[in-house]
């Protein structure tokens, strides 16, 4: 008989580091009580149950349970609760403080009630919250949707696919995440129609702009005007500014974190006023703060602020909120008319002789007189 023998202990390590190498041996090869009490039962059924037919069913029975007892078992881990209690919460968190800067006040956003308490405690109103309470899906009024791990559970496929299928920013990963949703009214034919129609209405705007002589632009924030990427609130606002001032846009952003190019960017960054930078000194600043901040209605920004930029100066940052409204410059940017002519003629200059040279001025001409395109700084229209 060949006896086995024991392998010495490893040259150089301790009696404290032996005893710690068996006890996790030890651990690893332990099984836990639930599976020991599965086992247990499974051999027990074996033994007094002589029908195949019921064995097969208390087998069956036994199985489920000590599932059971396994994931309760495994679910009564303190660390692991903890942590998934805790990535709930950061995303809950990193939500609410993006919905309170970047979501425009009174939109009303329907939510499960941990999100809409920590909504609450990060300053939104409670008037503009709906509380999902027990099986509740109503969601009349809302036009936000703040997802959380209870209300995917509770709306299922349908949330991403028809109730609210466009994202304006994710927070967090995994189970734990909270996705911030756009209502739809609309079937999902009817909703996809007017996304397109409104990224034309965008392009449309955006190339009325670029037309613009006062407004210059980087290669990569022209990408985006043309794309009809940028919010129409930005393109109003860029008009405006530049019947006065010459200004180069530097970069377009503020979309939320983890949204698609189907959301339009929400800040713009201006780095060059009249030929100079953006910063205190320049004296444009003023007035272009001034007449920013004077917006209202539809058109009201959310913040026009100098950000420093480094050592080469700052930008001047325009913002507005979430989410954008429909229908905005579907006829492109406003228009500014030259007074008509008066047709009405003197009562000196109608007694007098019409020669062969003098033409009667058509309809059509008098028509083009008094249209223009896309309005200039200056006041004057460039077709």
């Amino acid at each position: 008989m060949r006896v086995k023998r024991a392998h010495p202990p490893r040259a150089g390590a301790s009696a404290p580091e032996r005893g710690d190498a068996r006890t996790r041996h030890t651990a690893e090869r332990t099984p836990s009580w639930g599976r020991v009490l599965l086992s247990t039962a499974r051999v027990w059924v074996g033994r007094h149950m002589p029908s195949r037919t019921i064995r097969r069913a208390a087998a069956a029975v036994v199985v489920v349970a000590g599932a059971a007892i396994v994931l309760a078992t495994r679910s009564a881990d303190p660390d692991a609760h903890a942590s998934g209690m805790n990535a709930d919460a950061k995303a809950r968190d990193a939500a609410a403080r993006w919905i309170t800067t970047d979501v425009r006040h009174g939109t009303r956003m329907a939510c499960e009630k941990d999100m809409c308490a920590q909504l609450r405690n990060s300053g939104v109103s409670g008037d503009d919250l709906v509380e999902l309470t027990g099986d509740s899906v109503k969601l009349t009024g809302t036009q936000l949707v703040i997802a959380s791990r209870g209300v995917r559970q509770r709306f299922g496929a349908d949330l991403a696919y028809k109730i609210a299928p466009d994202v304006l920013g994710i927070f967090g990963q995994g189970p734990a995440r909270v996705e911030v949703r756009q209502r739809n009214t609309h079937s999902r034919a009817a909703h996809d129609k007017l996304k397109a129609k409104e990224q034309r209405s965008r392009q449309h705007a955006a190339l009325q702009l670029l037309d613009v002589p006062r407004v210059h632009t980087s290669s990569n924030a022209m990408h985006d005007l043309a794309a009809g990427e940028v919010d129409n609130r930005l393109v109003y606002t860029l008009a405006k500014i530049a019947r006065s001032h010459t200004i180069n846009v530097a970069a377009f952003g503020g979309r939320g974190p983890f949204t698609g190019i189907d959301v339009p960017e929400r800040t713009v960054d201006i780095d060059q006023v009249d030929g100079g930078a953006a910063i205190d000194d320049n004296p444009a600043i003023a007035g272009i703060l001034k007449l920013v901040r004077a917006q209202h209605g539809a058109y009201q920004v959310a913040g026009a602020t100098l950000v420093s930029a480094g050592a080469n100066g700052g930008v001047l940052r325009i913002r507005v909120t979430a989410p954008t409204p429909d229908g905005l410059l579907a006829k492109g940017l406003p228009v500014t008319k030259h007074p008509r002519p008066s047709a009405k003629p003197t009562s000196r200059a109608s007694k007098k002789p019409v020669t062969k040279n003098t033409k009667k001025p058509s309809a059509s001409s008098a028509n083009t007189m008094g249209t223009v395109g896309t309005p200039s700084p200056t006041g004057r229209s460039h077709r």
